[in-house]
């Protein structure tokens, strides 16, 4: 039996093999990460520029508490010899702390992970060194995962890879009960989507749960709703509290709805990651909702009339 294994977030020059393998020849480490598990995103966390390392000349990259935000991230295996590595590495008790982050999937998935986050001390104002930027830059790319968040970030962007969006089903819907919810956050616009999942029945509010599997394709119609620049943490607290969801750092048993990340098919075919909300509870008896429409199963017309 192999040595038990954790889920790492990386999200800033460990993304390249090769200055991670570099850095540990320097020092006589053994290469800490394991196994590819693919890409993610840091829920409630922006990445930012925000602390200064004198071996790399300038600011390197962090991740801030921001509601309603994400840092794009890759995970790996590691083991407890390769958070050993890790740990030095990244200065673990002084520079930098090693938390317990959750990892979200744009499919609605969602694991916990370890990641590294400044020491509230450490932080700064920094500009970020280029020959790092560009590290994180070409580890980010080879992993396939996102890149133009590190501009934005460099030029100290609040939330340099933003979620704008959300995705309503239910009772939020225009011309719904919750309605007036939606309205009060002043969105820039709201349109007409639809997402992979199953859409149960719960009487007076439906939940939208994840696909059976790989194969199903079923669908749940709804709405994208576009927030304004900057109204993403007050919405997020408005409707976590209204779908009984207490945080990412609450064992998911405790929620009624869980708050995940989805790509929302708009009517010209774009793909918009967006929050939405899951059902976390059994779903007993609920029936299905087949045709995946809220307001079709109330005998409402779809779409509702702009």
């Amino acid at each position: 039996m192999g040595a038990p294994m954790e889920l790492y977030a990386a999200y800033g020059s460990n993304l390249d093999e090769a200055d991670l393998r570099a850095w540990c020849a320097e020092r006589g480490k053994r290469y800490p990460l394991g196994a590819w598990r693919g890409g993610g995103f840091i829920a409630d966390h922006a990445p930012a520029f925000g602390l200064f390392a004198e071996r790399r000349g300038g600011g390197v990259l962090d991740v801030v508490e921001r509601p309603g935000q994400v840092a794009p991230c890759g995970l790996f295996e590691v083991d407890e010899g390769g958070f050993d590595a890790l740990n030095a590495k990244e200065g673990a008790g002084w520079l930098y702390e090693r938390v317990r982050v959750t990892v979200l999937e744009p499919s609605g998935g969602a694991v916990q992970a370890i990641a590294y986050r400044a020491m509230p001390s450490q932080r700064r104002t920094v500009a970020a060194a280029r020959d790092y930027a560009e590290v994180v830059r070409r580890g980010a790319a080879a992993r396939g995962l996102p890149t133009a968040w590190i501009d934005a970030a460099m030029a100290q962007a609040i939330d340099p890879h933003p979620v704008a969006a959300f995705f309503v089903y239910g009772t939020l819907l225009r011309g719904e009960s919750r309605a007036g919810v939606v309205r009060g956050l002043e969105p820039a616009s709201v349109e007409p989507g639809s997402v992979r999942g199953r859409l149960l029945d719960l009487d007076r509010y439906p939940g939208m749960v994840p696909p059976a599997g790989p194969n199903d394709v079923s669908r749940v119609q709804g709405e994208l709703v576009v927030l304004a620049p900057g109204s993403m943490p007050s919405a997020v607290a408005q409707l976590d509290e209204i779908e009984g969801f207490e945080g990412f750092d609450r064992a998911e048993s405790v929620h009624l709805f869980v708050r995940r990340l989805i790509e929302v098919e708009v009517a010209d075919g774009r793909q918009v990651l967006a929050w939405t909300y899951l059902f976390a509870r059994s779903a007993g008896g609920a029936m299905p909702i087949e045709h995946g429409s809220w307001r079709r199963s109330r005998g409402r017309p779809e779409p509702f009339d702009k």
